[in-house]
Formats: C-alpha cells, sequence, structure tokens
C-alpha cells in the first residue's frame, strides 16, 4: 500500500482538495485508488506540496506536479 498527502489530487476529471491518495496492490496484481479528505496524519504517508493527477491507466500512474 501507498499513500499520498497532497495539496490536491486530480483523478477522473474531478479535484480533491487537501486529501490522501491511497494505491492498494491486490493479489491479482491489479492496483486500486482510493482517496478520502485529509483528516489526519498516517504513519508511512508521503506528503506532495502541489498536485498529484492519477491516470486511468492499469496500473494507473502518478504525475507529480
Amino acid at each position: 500500500m501507498e499513500r499520498y498527502l497532497a495539496h490536491r489530487i486530480v483523478y477522473r476529471g474531478k479535484t480533491y482538495p487537501l486529501s490522501v491518495l491511497t494505491l492498494t496492490t491486490l493479489p491479482d496484481g491489479s492496483v486500486t485508488v482510493g482517496i478520502e479528505p485529509f483528516g489526519g496524519e498516517t504513519a508511512s504517508t508521503s506528503f506532495h506540496s502541489g498536485t498529484i493527477t492519477v491516470t486511468d491507466t492499469r496500473p494507473p500512474r502518478l504525475i507529480f506536479s
């Protein structure tokens, strides 16, 4: 599991302000994308001071800007 906190996350045409992005790899190798509003600090979450754009490819790519 990978977690990122960013000022903005863009995914499927929607912008999520100050949110946490969670990428989870399933046993079959596919990756799920979860986005939730920032509610508090969690260990092992990387912070990005800007925008993370998540592509709709398999697996998803992250573009940091």
